[in-house]
Order: structure tokens, then sequence, then C-alpha cells
């Protein structure tokens, strides 16, 4: 089920990943999980992974953080992201720990996006990660 939603805009601190990839199996999602872990290492219950995406053709540069009210919270060697006020299509992903479940949402969403049921803008995209487990994937609109 896709969900339309209005996000505000937001300011997120994290680490970098040149490159990262959205949601596929293989070693750019390896590293966006790795990063994941290390951020939870920090002490952050809820992680956000911000895919910023580059003109054709497509590659992203990945944060993954969390929402950051003052730079004086940054650690060394955090970039500070804003992600722009807008309209995004929401695709839930009830539990990322089972096999395969986030790339199958992210599949839901290509899908949903090759059959023109949502126009993709390609500005940021969000994964949130929530303590209990379930991800919501947020996809930038027009």
């Amino acid at each position: 089920m896709i969900e339309i939603v209005k996000r505000q805009a937001e300011t997120f601190v994290g680490l970098t990943i040149p490159e990262g990839k959205p949601g596929r199996p293989g070693p750019g999602r390896e590293l966006v999980d790795y990063t994941v872990e290390r951020i939870r290492d920090r002490g952050i219950s809820e992680i956000v992974v911000i895919y910023a995406a580059s003109p054709p053709p497509r590659t992203f540069t990945v944060v993954v953080g969390y929402p950051c009210d003052s730079p004086d919270k940054m650690e060394p060697g955090d970039v500070l992201v804003g992600v722009r006020a807008g309209y995004f299509a929401r695709f839930c992903c009830e539990d990322e720990s089972e096999p395969d479940a986030l790339a199958v949402t992210w599949s839901v969403a290509d899908h949903a996006a090759a059959r023109g049921r949502i126009e993709r803008a390609f500005t940021e995209d969000l994964e949130v990660h929530h303590p209990d487990g379930s991800v919501d994937l947020f996809l930038s609109l027009h």
C-alpha cells in the first residue's frame, strides 16, 4: 500500500557513504547496513538513511544518521545534511530482520514507480529504521 505524506524539512547528522545502493542486496547495501549498526553503537535508537541522488546516470550519496537540532551534537567525521519539505510516497517494511524484507519493500516501491502509480523526484529518499525493527521508506515525489 502506498501512502502519500507531507514531510517537514529536517536536518540530520551522520556518516557518509559514497555511491551507496538503495535497498538492493550487495556490497553497497552491506556497507549501509554496517554503518547503521555503527550509528546504533552510539546509542541512537531511530536511524535515518538518506539517499541523495545525482543526475542521471543516477548514483546516490548516502548519509546514515539521525535527526539533529544542533551542529554541537556532531561527532568527528560526521556530516550535516538537510532534507527539504515536500511530498513523499511512504512504504512500510514491518520487520527488517526477515531475510530480504527491506529489499522487497524497495522492489514494491520501484514497481509502483515503473507502473506510474508515483512520480519520483529523485531528490532525497529516506529509510527510517525504528527501534521495533520496522522501516518506513519515503520516496520523494514531484
